[in-house]
């Protein structure tokens, strides 16, 4: 699903199955790609309850109970984060990413990126993120 597209970045976060068969680990997909960087990771940094409460817990800022909504994934290495902010007098939605991962010659690199998004983008994300949890639950 595509959490950041425009004409500077863009990221994206792929649910791409389970890690093994008998396990709740899920591979994430990132990509990345801005005017200085660009990479693509497979990482089973997130577990399938991971999942349901960031699917909970965007409903709920979505819905206004909360202002802001930060992911409490069980391994640190991914990290993301949602709130309001005003930008040319408009509402918009920040989303805070951050990735740390262990590079080919076995060194650990974090990478940061930041943007914001319409609403209604924000709103495609929950309802792409809606679809591929009900999908891993019927496995």
């Amino acid at each position: 699903m595509l959490l950041i597209n425009n004409k500077e970045k863009l990221l994206e976060f792929i649910i791409d199955g389970y890690q093994f068969p008998d396990d709740d680990w899920l591979n994430i997909l990132i990509k990345v790609k801005t005017k200085n960087i660009q990479y693509e990771k497979l990482d089973p940094c997130v577990q399938i309850h991971n999942i349901k409460h960031m699917v909970e817990g965007l409903e709920k800022f979505k819905n206004g109970d909360i202002i802001e909504y930060e992911t409490d994934f069980l391994e640190p290495y991914l990290k993301l984060k949602f709130y309001y902010r005003l930008k040319n007098n408009s509402e918009v939605i920040q989303i805070e990413f951050q990735h740390l991962f262990q590079t080919a010659v076995e060194e650990w690199e974090l990478y940061r990126l930041n943007s914001s998004i319409p609403r209604n983008d924000f709103e495609e994300i929950l309802r792409q993120l809606n679809v591929e949890f009900n999908k891993l639950n019927k496995i």
